[in-house]
């Protein structure tokens, strides 16, 4: 058993280590206990450099720190070692200086410059992983695009080229080629013309003009047979004008109007390949949607229709339908019936519209056909039930068509489960949330539409006496604070949390004596990584590995004279190789070898 002994005082000799590092020193754990990340935490604020490992223990991070903000020197590594990036960061994120990228390979893959502020500068340059020029640009010191842009294929070939005068205005003949070295396009600054290409028989399939370096008049793009595929018409840039596009067999697929690139005028029609009608839209001359708008499925039954006024508003009725042809959505506008219908024709929604908004009794209906909840618009009262149709699930009152006042959410027993104020439909004030029983639970309190604390409620004496048993309150955007307290008002735990209470990194737990208890490594509320256990005179008392609540890697437990007491490892929940135990004095009391739970050797 000499193997057995070596190994447990190996064991002895790192958890004993671990034990003697700095209170400020942050350790944090993957779920087999290797180390994930190192680095000192001061006022709960990452400070100096922090290292990260992946499972294998390879660095994969080194990242200096200041106020808990990256600020400086940062370099990043692949799993064999070798660097992936390097640069200077700050304000947590923004690169300065020079910032280089590698291949896995060591090959350079990525050659950055950044003034001061961040902004690029200089001349920038991609690689391929063989070491080929892919791109290479450059900007002026005041970060405007200049000089000669330039992309290659990995075989070393000419892919693109760009030139920028020193206002960053486009110049000369950009060109763009096809990987068999054919061009593709030519935009000629010079001349102010734009011919596009096919990559097999060098057949012109887009050609136009420009002006001051954007599209400008008529452009005409052609299917590889000759015939017209597209018409457009341009304005420095800007789509403006008719717009037609053409399938292969000459028939029209769109016809439209631009006034810019996603406004138009006038008709706007869509076909099907087999020229029937897609969808018929209108606009006026300022590109509001006026009469009638139609829409049509493939199969030849309508999918929508609707009308509009001269002042961009729904007039008559509209109707919307599903693909089998039951109608989906039934409205008259400005006032008039509103119903909304499942696929099989039952009710889902009715109610009346009143000058284009909801307006007296609506009410919405369960699948099963019974009713789901019924509202007074646009000031009025709100009741929703359960599947049954009768019980009720939550009463409120609107205003201008949005929760305004007191609302209350129900248990199925009746009994509340959650009551507080709406004010233009957010969440105000204090919520309060009960048990089925009548107890409270926890009371929510929101602030500028954004929960900002929890305060969860524990009973004692046959639930007779209540006690806050936990606090959550919001510290920076979604990360919360969450804090645990014993009856008499001592904290039991403290450490980070998400929205949902979940515990996450770092956390603490503590006597009712404010003696530090254990400090402990959460991931989405399961326990993970190391836990390191005190006596409530301070000595160390055990270090386990956690992987999602279950033991996982090398423990090892103390009396509290500071004698070992045990020490093995566990691999899933199962202790599993060398495991010893030992009495108050010292003395050998058990030396086995475990296998997946079972003893397979034993002195």
């Amino acid at each position: 058993m000499k193997k057995v002994v070596s190994v447990t005082l190996i064991l002895s000799l790192l958890c004993n280590s671990c034990a003697q590092e700095s209170e400020n020193t942050e350790y944090v754990y993957y779920g087999t206990g290797q180390l994930l990340s190192k680095g000192e935490l001061i006022n709960d604020k990452k400070e100096g450099e922090w290292k990260t490992f992946n499972e294998e223990g390879d660095i994969i991070s080194r990242e200096h720190f200041k106020n808990n903000k990256r600020e400086g020197k940062a370099i990043y590594f692949f799993d064999n070692g070798h660097e992936e990036s390097e640069g200077k960061l700050i304000k947590d994120s923004v690169k300065v200086g020079m910032w280089k990228t590698y291949y896995e390979n060591g090959n350079l893959k990525k050659l950055e410059n950044y003034n001061v502020n961040g902004g690029k500068v200089g001349k920038w340059e991609w690689y391929y992983e063989n070491g080929q020029l892919e791109h290479e640009r450059n900007y002026s010191d005041e970060g405007i695009k200049t000089g000669k842009w330039e992309w290659y294929f990995e075989n070393g070939s000419l892919e693109e080229i760009k030139f920028y005068d020193e206002k960053g205005n486009r110049t000369n003949k950009w060109i763009e080629y096809y990987d068999n070295d054919a061009i593709y396009e030519i935009a000629d600054f010079n001349t102010n013309t734009f011919i596009r290409y096919s990559k097999e028989g060098n057949k012109v399939i887009g050609e136009g003009k420009l002006k001051n370096g954007e599209p400008d008049g008529i452009w005409t793009l052609f299917h590889l047979d000759g015939s017209i595929r597209k018409t457009i018409n341009f304005k420095s840039g800007q789509l403006v004008g008719p717009t037609i596009s053409y399938f292969k067999n000459g028939k029209i697929s769109e016809k439209c109007v631009h006034l810019s690139d996603s406004t138009y005028t006038g008709e706007f029609l869509e076909y099907f390949e087999n020229g029937d009608l897609k969808t018929q839209r209108e606009y006026d001359q300022n590109g509001n949607a006026i009469g009638i708008w139609k829409a049509f499925f493939d199969n030849g039954k309508p999918q929508e229709f609707k009308e509009y006024n001269d002042k961009n508003l729904g007039i008559g009725e509209w109707k919307e339908y599903y693909e089998n042809g039951q109608i989906k959505t039934l409205t008259h506008f400005p006032s008039g019936i509103h119903k909304v219908f499942y696929e099989d024709g039952q009710l889902m929604i009715q109610g009346k519209m009143k000058n284009y908004k909801e307006s007296g009794t609506w009410k919405k209906y369960h699948e099963n056909g019974n009713l789901q909840s019924v509202v007074v618009y646009p000031n009025g009262k709100h009741t929703e039930y359960f599947y049954d149709g009768k019980t009720i699930k939550a009463k409120g009152t609107y205003k201008d068509a949005k929760e305004t006042g007191k609302w209350i959410v129900y248990h199925y027993e009746g009994t509340v489960e959650e009551e507080g104020l709406m004010d233009n439909g957010q969440k105000v004030g204090d919520w309060r949330t009960y048990f089925y029983d009548g107890r409270l639970e926890k009371i929510s309190t929101y602030e500028n539409n954004k929960k900002v604390r929890d305060d969860f409620y524990g009973y004692y004496n046959d639930f007779k006496d209540r006690y806050l048993s936990s606090k959550l309150v919001l510290i920076d955007h979604n990360e919360y604070k969450l804090t645990n307290y014993y009856i008499t008002g001592e904290v039991i735990a403290e450490g980070a949390s998400n929205s949902l209470g979940e515990a996450s990194g770092r956390w603490k737990t503590y006597y009712k004596n404010k003696k530090l208890k254990s400090i402990q490594y959460y991931v989405y509320g399961h326990l993970s990584g190391k836990v390191v256990e005190y006596f409530e005179n301070g000595n160390l008392k055990s270090s386990y590995f956690y992987d999602l609540h279950i033991p996982n890697g090398e423990f090892i437990e103390y009396y509290n004279n500071g004698k070992i007491k045990k020490e093995g490892s566990y691999k899933y929940g199962s202790l599993d190789g060398p495991y010893v135990e030992y009495d108050k004095s010292g003395n050998l009391k058990r030396e086995c070898v475990y296998e997946r739970g079972e003893i397979i050797e034993e002195n």
